[in-house]
């Protein structure tokens, strides 16, 4: 088994106490997914991207991207050339403050 990246685990570990102490639901396994799979790779994100990935349907990585917005960890942005499409990205959260 793959050992994970040890730069990551200190963000993982503030990101999940970060959303304990605010008293809200926890990130389910999914949304847990997709802020790894955002923060990790160094790129925009398609949600059909996201989704043949994970081998998961379209709304349920739109749903985890909703809930990891609301909690301020990813980023959305429509894609001018075409509307239905969202691009995702890690959110700095230097930049959102």
């Amino acid at each position: 088994m793959p050992k994970p990246e040890i730069g990551l685990l200190p963000v993982l570990r503030e990101t999940v106490v970060g959303l304990v102490r605010q008293d809200q639901p926890d990130l389910s396994a999914r949304q847990l997914a997709v802020l790894l799979m955002v923060h990790l790779e160094d790129s925009l994100h398609t949600v059909r991207g996201m989704a043949a990935r994970l081998e998961v349907a379209k709304p349920a990585i739109t749903r985890a991207l909703d809930r990891l917005e609301e909690f301020d960890l990813v980023a959305r942005r429509m894609d001018p050339r075409d509307r239905r499409r969202a691009k995702s990205r890690a959110q700095n959260r230097a930049q959102s403050r």
